[in-house]
């Protein structure tokens, strides 16, 4: 891992993946030769990525270190994870009745600006001070085996808890 790494740099690769997946839906949806089952191929593939990222933050670095709820109220980020999860399920609803989602998508991408705005301003600007190089590293570290490794169940385990406790 190279000095100086950061929760910054590393999170805000994920941040764009995800927001590069929210537009190839949204470009999706306009295109007539693109079948329903691709565009839920699309958005299926936009929540499995989202369920990983939510589970990532609330419990590999929101708990990391019991110190960051100290600096940053955590309580706007969940929230807005929270709404996140939902708007992409009421998304998935309306692409498998046939309702239009154009809508909800637009939606979707100025609130998930928002909220990675939040995140890369404030949140992990914050959290990169507080730790030292080697609590980022280790850090970084944890997140990068999680990704590596199969999920089975931990995902949609968390995501349902996660739904009952906000």
């Amino acid at each position: 891992m190279k000095a100086n790494s950061s929760m910054l740099d590393f999170m805000v690769k994920d941040h764009g993946r995800m927001y590069g997946m929210l537009s190839n839906l949204r470009m999706s949806l306009g295109r007539s030769f693109v079948n329903a089952d691709e565009k839920i191929g699309y958005l299926d593939a936009f929540m499995k990525r989202e369920e990983a990222h939510v589970y990532i933050e609330e419990v590999l670095i929101f708990e990391y270190n019991n110190d960051i709820s100290k600096v940053v109220s955590l309580d706007v980020i969940r929230k807005q994870h929270l709404e996140i999860v939902k708007s992409v399920k009421s998304i998935k609803e309306d692409l498998l009745e046939g309702r239009d989602c154009n809508l909800g998508l637009i939606r979707l991408q100025e609130f998930m600006k928002e909220h990675l705005k939040l995140e890369e301003k404030k949140f992990y600007p914050l959290l990169d001070e507080m730790l030292s190089e080697k609590q980022r590293e280790d850090l970084i570290r944890r997140v990068s085996a999680f990704e590596d490794r199969p999920k089975q169940g931990v995902l949609k385990r968390f995501i349902i808890k996660f739904l009952h406790i906000l």
